[in-house]
């Protein structure tokens, strides 16, 4: 929980995806940081919020999950 939103395991996994061979503890807080300079960029017709913070693209669901970053 970053106080704005909950991170889930997925998002989490796909961070250390994309940087690979990342620890989780090191995607957790690159995360955490992440949403705290995150704007609003877009919604999806599903309903997602598109946020952007640099190169990093996050999708957060109607229960404030960030459920996957890329």
């Amino acid at each position: 929980m970053t106080g704005r939103w909950y991170i889930t395991k997925h998002a989490v996994d796909q961070y250390i995806k994309r940087f690979n061979g990342a620890s989780r503890r090191h995607a957790i807080d690159q995360l955490v940081g992440i949403t705290r300079t995150a704007e609003h960029y877009d919604t999806k017709p599903t309903g997602l919020e598109v946020y952007k913070s640099g190169d990093m693209t996050l999708l957060v669901d109607a229960d404030q999950r960030v459920i996957t970053v890329y």
